[in-house]
Parts: C-alpha cells; structure tokens; sequence
C-alpha cells in the first residue's frame, strides 16, 4: 500500500486551491471542496486534537471556515448541483440541511424545491436576487407557505 500525501504536500495544495478560488470566482465552491478534501486527510494524518491548532497556525482561518470547507467536501453530492457560479454562502447553505433531502434548485427566477412526495414545488420570485433569497432563507426548514410568502 503506498503511502498518502504528506502534511507539507498537503499544506501546498490547499495554499493552490486557495489561489484558485480566489482567481476564478465562478468555481470557487469546487475549489473550497477541494480543500475542503485536503484538510480531512491532513486531519487524519495529525494525533487527536492537533488538527485545528495546525489549520490554523498554517493558514490563519478560524475553527469555522476550516469546517465549512470539510463539510463541503463531505457533501459534495449535494452541493453540486447547485448552478455553475453559485455563491460559497449558496454552497454553505445547502450543506447545512440534512444528508437525505437535496438541496433547492435555482433556476433564474424559481426555486425548484423536492418534496418528500417526490414531487417539486416551484415557487417564483417577482423581485429580487434567487441567491440573495437563498442565503436569507434555508428553504429546506421553511414550509411551502412561508417560502412563497419569502419569494
């Protein structure tokens, strides 16, 4: 079995993704995930309880933003399928809701929302920005009447 990569490779990685995202704006979230990756196997390569002091000696990020990028990672399934250019707040959002329901779609103007029926509910904005409506509101936890009323 060979062995993985070591913490410095590691290090040097997450350091370009981190450039990456930051240049490329419009596939940030896959870049954070791809730290995010990165970080789990650095975490699994430290004893207990030396991770977060590592992460954020190396890199200078809060206990917070080292997670949110694990749990991008972790949930990857889930937040790609959110639109080319969603936001990091947009990805962060659909991660925090529960493993088995699918995160809500955009599309333009209409959240795209999976019912535990199978079926989807659309609810159309009149005004305003989907993201901005998506970073306000976690869809997942609002009923259909709130969200509606929200849009």
């Amino acid at each position: 079995m060979t062995p993985g990569p070591s913490l410095d490779q590691l290090t040097r990685e997450i350091f370009h993704f981190e450039d990456q995202a930051i240049e490329h704006a419009e596939s940030a979230v896959k870049f954070k995930a791809e730290i995010g990756k990165r970080l789990i196997a650095a975490k699994e390569l430290l004893p207990h309880g030396h991770f977060m002091p590592w992460a954020e000696k190396q890199f200078g990020w809060s206990h917070r933003h080292v997670t949110n990028h694990m749990e991008l990672a972790r949930k990857w399934k889930r937040v790609s399928t959110l639109p080319e250019g969603a936001s990091l707040r947009m990805a962060l959002s659909a991660v925090a809701g529960s493993n088995d329901s699918p995160a809500p779609k955009v599309e333009h103007n209409k959240f795209v929302i999976p019912l535990l029926s199978g079926e989807e509910a659309v609810v159309e904005l009149r005004t305003g920005d989907p993201e901005q409506l998506c970073a306000t509101f976690d869809a997942r936890s609002l009923t259909f009447r709130r969200l509606r009323k929200a849009a």
